[in-house]
């Protein structure tokens, strides 16, 4: 998305149509055999030949495809979320709508000393119908009362293009904002804050009650930055931790650590996954049912995916998780994949040594 939103002038009608006549001639090259030199007809490389014409004659169509398919799709979609930013005629007008609390919102400082709260704001359909962006990141001074996730609010919002200072090695806020698919910021103060809702039971409200419990034992009693770490950690709540903390942690090289990646995800379906499958092995009757590797394997994607979903299903946690299921899966279907791949003839594959010996 980057590159997109470098652009000077976003792809036209006809760039997106180049695009998709190279992935449709890649296709096509697919269903043609290709010449090879030094290969025969049936697809095999001779004697003699590089251990790499031995591959699918077609590997690298198929690689070149997919990286084209994959980032022309990332492009339209950077190109889509550009063509919904806020126009410029329309920076700094005010606005009032409704919408519901799409994060666990921060605690903030304003010019003055406000304190206030930061956090995405959903628009209702009705307030998306009336030309509001669909989602925004507010900031919000003089609150009745503190919002929590799930919540519904109606606010008078000052609207704003997403923008910021871009220094080198520094963070890129309008880069941020078209990640996270935030359109448009605002701003509100005082006057024109009603909460209409609380939040619906479900995952909002309880990712809210466990940060609220986080910072009563470790934010209001002894340890704000350690209640900062935990919150990010656990429930992926990286704007807990403050500006310097964050700066201390890329200073000493484990601000990666701070974030829910793959490598807590893969931990805490191991340990999971060890856990359903002691527990499974205390029932006969379940192990008959199904057995306790299998069952162990399974728990353990189950508890990856929750674990992803409940930390904010970002890129990091959601990577890991698909490449546990595909690990998982293969494993599923049973020792067949293990055993030796048959031959047409029904004799198992040798991986080539019968036809090496009879070469000799």
């Amino acid at each position: 998305m980057g590159l997109v939103h470098r652009l000077p002038v976003l792809p036209g009608i006809q760039a997106w149509q180049a695009w998709g006549a190279c992935v449709a001639v890649l296709a096509l090259s697919m269903a043609i055999p290709l010449a090879w030199p030094g290969g025969r007809a049936d697809g095999t490389a001779g004697r003699g030949d590089c251990r790499w014409r031995r591959w699918p004659r077609h590997w690298f169509a198929w690689a070149l495809m997919a990286a084209l398919a994959g980032s022309g799709l990332t492009a339209q979609r950077a190109a889509w979320r550009m063509a919904e930013v806020l126009p410029a005629a329309r920076e700094g007008q005010a606005m009032t709508l409704a919408g519901r609390v799409a994060s666990l919102p921060q605690r903030t400082t304003g010019l003055g000393g406000a304190e206030g709260w930061r956090f995405i704001l959903a628009a209702d359909a009705a307030a998306v119908a009336a030309g509001a962006p669909s989602r925004l990141l507010l900031s919000c001074y003089q609150m009745p009362e503190a919002p929590r996730a799930g919540e519904r609010w109606r606010l008078t919002l000052k609207l704003r293009r997403p923008h910021g200072l871009l220094n080198p090695h520094g963070f890129d806020q309008a880069l941020w904002m078209l990640e996270q698919d935030l359109p448009a910021a605002a701003s509100c103060r005082g006057q024109g804050q009603q909460r209409l809702s609380r939040a619906a039971p479900g995952l909002d409200a309880l990712r809210q009650s466990l940060r609220d419990a986080i910072d009563r034992q470790l934010g209001e009693t002894r340890d704000r930055r350690g209640a900062g770490v935990l919150a990010a950690l656990s429930l992926g709540d990286q704007g807990a931790v403050s500006a310097a903390d964050w700066a201390l942690y890329r200073d000493t090289g484990v601000a990666h650590l701070l974030s829910v990646s793959g490598l807590h995800v893969t931990m805490f379906a191991w340990i999971a996954g060890a856990a359903a499958g002691w527990a499974w092995r205390r029932s006969a009757r379940l192990c008959l049912w199904l057995p306790a590797p299998r069952a162990a394997m399974w728990l353990g994607v189950a508890a990856a995916g929750g674990y992803a979903l409940f930390s904010g299903w970002g890129v990091p946690p959601h990577g890991p998780r698909d490449r546990q299921d595909d690990r998982d899966g293969a494993g599923a279907r049973g020792r067949a994949d293990a055993q030796p791949h048959a031959r047409p003839d029904g004799q198992p594959h040798d991986g080539g040594q019968g036809d090496r010996q009879r070469r000799r």
